[in-house]
């Protein structure tokens, strides 16, 4: 960590991956190591990832700014208690970052095994600034795994407390990172950021994102019970909205969501500002499903399982995979590296 980190932002970026890296993970097995780390693994109000699917943890939503383009949330429980995760767990996490074994060795417990839920949001506009809200991690264990951590890798780390507020600073040049804690085992920050009065509002879910009917309406058609979903709102201005249409017509919203119940269950829609914009998108689309066909070769009759349609202004894509679908496409991609020369 000599290079120009925060400790706080190193860990909180590490979160958003450490799903891939997971070991599989029984139930009580993870309320067992979240009563080691002192939190509750009941948690409260909008703690606990939106297994339920319930209106978008609506309490989450509050504290990204009302601007706030894409929200990605990954369920953690959802995720770590699927069948496809039983049978490829263990194979993610012999390819883990060693970064997460350090943590584990230095700070004595497993950083994946106790998150409920991760929620990141994104503007176009400030995006290196993402608001990240992670649930699963008691207060106090975390600000002395940072301690811990710096002392390994011989950096010094200032840390203040600020009654909901975590301050650290560390040796190398970036901002002072400050976490802040929605509730005992909640955090939320934005890396290199220690802008008080910004962080401030967005505890108390001043002009939040649960406010914005647009993004609302795209997270209720999302299916938030699933291990990943993701919703996204765009104004007229939007860049991202934008660049998705420098070929067609840009969308108003994106909604859609990944599940592995059985195999996997991927589906999104997207929104646009009229049916017939809808329409011709959809038309502009079936073309491409006979050149994928082509490029898929001995696993070409997965193309045949994606479904596209519209309702209103609104075209959907769907796509179940089973099982040997998968085990297909693993193949296939593993013909595609050897013939590049991949590993």
């Amino acid at each position: 960590m000599k290079q120009n980190l925060s400790i706080a932002t190193a860990l909180a970026m590490s979160l958003l991956v450490a799903p891939a890296c997971s070991k599989d993970k029984k139930d009580g097995d993870k309320g067992e190591t979240a009563q080691k780390m002192g939190g509750d693994s009941k948690a409260k109000g909008g703690d606990k990832g939106n297994s339920s699917g319930a209106a978008a943890s609506g309490d989450i939503m509050s504290h990204f700014p009302a601007n706030t383009e894409v929200v990605l949330a990954l369920n953690m429980a959802s995720l770590t208690g699927s069948k496809m995760w039983k049978q490829y767990g263990d194979a993610a996490m012999a390819n883990a970052p060693k970064e997460l074994g350090e943590f584990k060795e230095t700070c004595g417990f497993d950083p994946v095994s106790t998150i409920q839920s991760v929620h990141m949001g994104i503007n176009a506009a400030n995006k290196d600034q993402p608001l990240i809200i992670v649930s699963g991690f008691a207060r106090g264990k975390l600000t002395e795994c940072v301690k811990k951590m710096a002392k390994k890798e011989g950096e010094k780390i200032e840390i203040t407390e600020d009654g909901k507020f975590t301050f650290m600073s560390g040796d190398g040049p970036d901002k002072k990172t400050a976490i802040v804690w929605i509730s005992d085992s909640t955090l939320m920050l934005v890396p290199n950021m220690s802008d008080k009065d910004y962080l401030q509002a967005r505890l108390d879910g001043k002009d939040g994102l649960n406010g914005n009917a647009d993004f609302n309406t795209a997270a209720g058609k999302a299916k938030q019970g699933a291990p990943i979903w993701f919703a996204a709102s765009f104004g007229a201005d939007s860049e991202i909205a934008a660049e998705m249409g420098a070929m067609g017509t840009a969308p108003k919203a994106l909604y859609g969501s990944v599940g592995f119940t059985d195999g996997v269950d991927f589906a999104l829609g997207v929104t646009f500002a009229d049916a017939k914009s809808a329409e011709d998108t959809l038309n502009m689309a079936k073309p491409m499903l006979g050149l994928a066909k082509e490029s898929l070769g001995s696993a070409a009759d997965i193309v045949d399982k994606l479904k596209l349609a519209t309702s209103g202004a609104d075209m959907t894509v769907s796509l179940k995979l089973t099982d040997a679908d998968v085990n297909k496409l693993k193949a296939l991609a593993g013909q595609m590296l050897g013939s590049l020369g991949g590993p």
